[in-house]
C-alpha cells in the first residue's frame, strides 16, 4: 500500500515538474517546479533535516505559508515527504550494498540509527535489517 501511494506521489509529482508553467520561481500562490527541486535537493543531503523555516527561507516564504503551498503541491507535508522519500533511499541501498546499517542512516538523514529504524519500520513493517535480508533471497 505504501508502494502504491509512493508511485502515486511519484507520478503526480512528476506531473507538476513537467508542467512548463510551473517551471517560474513562485507568485506566492503555488510552489515553482525549480523550489520543489530545490527543495528535493536539500532533503537529499546526508545530515539532519533541514528545518521548515530554512527550507521557507529558501524558497522566500514564511514557514506557515510554504508548509501550506508545499501540501498542495505534493500532497504530503514537508516531515511526511523528507522521511518518505529517505525511507526510498534507504530501501536502494540496504538492497543493493552491505553498507553498515547505521552508515545508511546517517546517509539517508537521520542523526540516529534507532531513529531510522524507527522511521523505516513505520513505512515498511520491516526493521531495516529484515528488509535488507528479504531482499537478498
Amino acid at each position: 500500500m505504501i508502494e502504491a501511494l509512493c508511485t502515486q506521489i511519484a507520478i503526480l509529482l512528476r506531473r507538476h515538474l513537467d508542467n512548463p508553467q510551473s517551471e517560474a520561481h513562485s507568485d506566492g500562490a503555488h510552489l515553482g517546479a525549480a523550489q520543489i527541486r530545490s527543495i528535493e535537493d536539500m532533503l537529499d543531503c546526508a545530515g539532519p533535516t533541514p528545518s521548515l523555516a530554512q527550507m521557507a527561507e529558501h524558497c522566500g516564504m514564511s514557514p506557515r505559508h510554504f508548509g501550506r503551498l508545499f501540501r498542495l503541491a505534493c500532497g504530503l507535508s514537508v516531515t511526511e515527504f523528507a522521511i518518505k522519500r529517505r525511507v526510498e533511499k534507504a530501501k536502494a541501498l540496504l538492497g543493493e550494498t552491505a553498507m553498515p546499517i547505521k552508515q545508511v542512516a546517517w546517509e539517508c538523514g537521520f542523526q540516529t540509527a534507532g531513529a531510522f529504524s524507527s522511521a523505516f519500520r513505520r513505512a515498511t513493517g520491516l526493521q531495516p535489517s529484515a528488509y535488507r535480508n528479504a531482499r537478498r533471497m
